[in-house]
């Protein structure tokens, strides 16, 4: 269980990791649906070398 929670702990820094970015490069439009596909890329190689 512990995995999972370090793992949603990843998954929350690296969308305001984008969020982040998208404002300091002064877009006005966040699109979401590239931080989501980046997390879902991201829990598919966390959990096939887990």
């Amino acid at each position: 269980m512990a995995d999972l929670l370090s793992l949603a702990k990843l998954i929350v820094a690296v969308s305001v990791g984008v969020a982040v970015g998208y404002y300091l490069r002064g877009r006005g439009r966040l699109n979401l649906g590239k931080a989501f596909s980046g997390s879902i890329l991201l829990l598919i190689f966390s959990l096939g070398f887990s």
